[in-house]
This record gives structure tokens, sequence and C-alpha cells, in this order.
């Protein structure tokens, strides 16, 4: 069963967006949190799954504008997931910093080529 997936602006979002953070919790970060804990090693599958539902972008629209008024679910679905896993709370809070970081800070620079494409942090085009 493919988990709903929560979006700024889409309907889940509009919709009890914290019952999805609730469902994932005890679907897949409770006992795979317990897991982590035990072994020492961080789970990528759990951070996958969370970016797959949305919530390292909950901070843009669909046509990645910074929208900010998702802050107070930010910070609730950050506790809920903290509360059982940790790590994984403070991965997705990583992931939504540094893109906030970058779109605020980063400039891109025209590619290395003449294919007309911006580049942010590569040194080489990866058309042929």
């Amino acid at each position: 069963m493919r988990p709903k997936r929560f979006r700024s602006g889409s309907s889940t979002a509009s919709s009890r967006p914290l019952e999805v953070v609730d469902d994932f919790i005890e679907r897949a970060v409770r006992e795979r949190g317990t897991a982590m804990d035990r072994t020492g090693e961080f789970d990528r599958g759990l951070l996958e799954e969370a970016s797959e539902l949305g919530l390292t972008r909950i901070f843009w629209t669909p046509d990645l504008d910074l929208d900010l008024s998702s802050m107070p679910f930010a910070h609730e679905s950050t506790e809920r997931i903290a509360a059982v896993c940790t790590p994984l709370a403070m991965e997705i809070g990583v992931t939504r910093l540094v893109a906030y970081l970058l779109s605020r800070y980063a400039r891109p620079r025209p590619c290395c080529c003449s294919c007309s494409r911006s580049a942010w942090t590569t040194s080489s085009c990866s058309t042929p």
C-alpha cells in the first residue's frame, strides 16, 4: 500500500496532514528507529520515505517558490518524529535547512558549456 503524500498546497496538506505523519511513524519509523538505536546505523530508506511523503519539501510550492506558511506543521511533524526517532527528525530538518539556504543564498551560474543550463554545484555538464 502506497502512503499518502504531503505537499504544501496539496489536498492532503489541507486535510489532516498530521495523520499522514502519524501513519508514517507507526507504519515505518517506530520499528526501524528502534533498530537504528540498536545498531547505530542510519536507515536511509526512512529519509527517502519521508521525502516521498513530501516532508522534506513542505516549504516549497509545486513551482518551487518558498512558502513558510507550513512552519507550524513542520514544527509539529518534526516533534512527533523526534519522539520516536531523533536521527530521522534531524536529517529531515537538515534537508529542509539546506534547501532553504541554497534558495536564499546560492546563485546559479552558467553551465560549463553552451547548453544554456544552469549549474548549482557541478563543474561539468552532464550532456555528452
